[in-house]
């Protein structure tokens, strides 16, 4: 029984440690996966901003400043094309192409609106190049009018599912945009599912291990039990009213006594006939139904209570007799053990 506990023990402390090993790589896989929806929507925003720009067919020009001369005819400042030019206002140097990017941002927000629906089909469609089909909705929201548009009409979809966080757009962040992206346990398993199968593996070896070894070692005990049973019934003589365990030890079933050294344990009726009993199958595992049956008949209501105390009254009539003990395998049955 020690030796099948500490089968039992290792493998729950196993299956712990690679519970918990697949927890952290599912984590890992799933904060994976969310980098990736933020860096695709990032890539979103500019696709559409690249598709407005070529609907619209529209140059333009960036400056602090810009001043007309007056020494040439004003045919000469027209062009064939429409320009557009924004000023700065707050006389300040343009820093880096960062600042380019939000003011042909708030350019086309002008001239060409973001179509949320757009923007969610062009998100949809990157999501499903990289391999992650899932359920998507973006907000749109200006700032100026406070006028707040989503692509999906889910309040609840809304409220559970991944959002990218809120991507101002525009010089003054005249536009506020955020996405949201489903994530079921199904899809974050199958992004990661070379790391989570090699985890599930091990635990199908280690459980194939745990099998294996509880049956080679049950079937050792059964064969340790036999080969105990062989040999106390080698030592056993019986005939019509005595049961001799060795030369100095013997149970009289007719006067209820057992005889120890010409010493007597006086034991009732029905101690006598559960030690027969016991006596008759030494060093073997009696399950608790069988002898419940055979000392008492049909199994009643209180019959495991009953066994077990008529065992506990058992156990303190032979505490006399050292060579006999009564041990009790936990969830099966009684063994009767004869010390050499």
């Amino acid at each position: 029984m020690r030796k099948e506990n500490t089968i039992i023990l290792l493998f729950i402390i196993i299956t712990l440690m690679l519970g918990y090993l697949f927890y952290l790589s599912f984590i890992f896989t799933k904060n994976r996966c969310c980098r990736k929806i933020d860096q695709l929507f990032i890539k979103t925003i500019q696709i559409d901003q690249n598709k407005r720009n070529e609907e619209t067919n529209t140059s333009y020009s960036i400056g602090s400043s810009i001043e007309i001369s007056t020494d040439k005819p004003a045919s000469n400042q027209r062009s064939s094309s429409k320009k557009y030019i924004i000023k700065n206002d707050y006389k300040t140097v343009i820093p880096n192409p960062d600042s380019l990017k939000h003011i042909y941002q708030t350019l086309l927000y002008h001239i060409n609106p973001i179509k949320v629906t757009s923007l969610d089909s062009i998100f949809n469609s990157q999501l499903k190049s990289n391999k992650l089909n899932a359920k998507t909705a973006v907000r749109y929201t200006d700032n100026i009018t406070h006028k707040n548009i989503v692509s999906l009409n889910d309040s609840s979809f809304i409220k559970t599912a991944y959002t990218t966080g809120i991507i101002k757009y525009g010089v003054h962040g005249e536009i506020s945009l955020e996405a949201f992206v489903d994530l079921p346990v199904l899809l974050v398993l199958k992004a990661g599912k070379e790391k989570l199968f090699f985890i599930l593996i091990l635990w199908i070896l280690t459980a194939v291990g745990f099998i294996l070894g509880m049956k080679k070692t049950k079937q050792r005990r059964l064969t340790l039990n036999q080969d105990a049973v062989i040999k106390a019934e080698k030592t056993l003589i019986i005939n019509e009213s005595n049961i001799y365990i060795n030369d100095a030890i013997y149970l009289n079933t007719n006067k209820f006594l057992l005889i120890r050294n010409e010493s007597t344990i006086p034991l009732t009726e029905l101690l006598c006939k559960v030690l027969s009993l016991f006596l008759k199958r030494p060093n073997q595992i009696i399950p608790y139904d069988e002898i419940i049956n055979e000392i008492w008949g049909e199994i009643e209501v209180k019959g495991q209570e009953r066994l077990t105390q008529t065992i506990k009254r058992l156990r303190n009539n032979l505490a006399d007799c050292p060579e006999i003990t009564i041990e009790n395998v936990r969830g099966y049955g009684y063994k009767l053990i004869i010390k050499a």
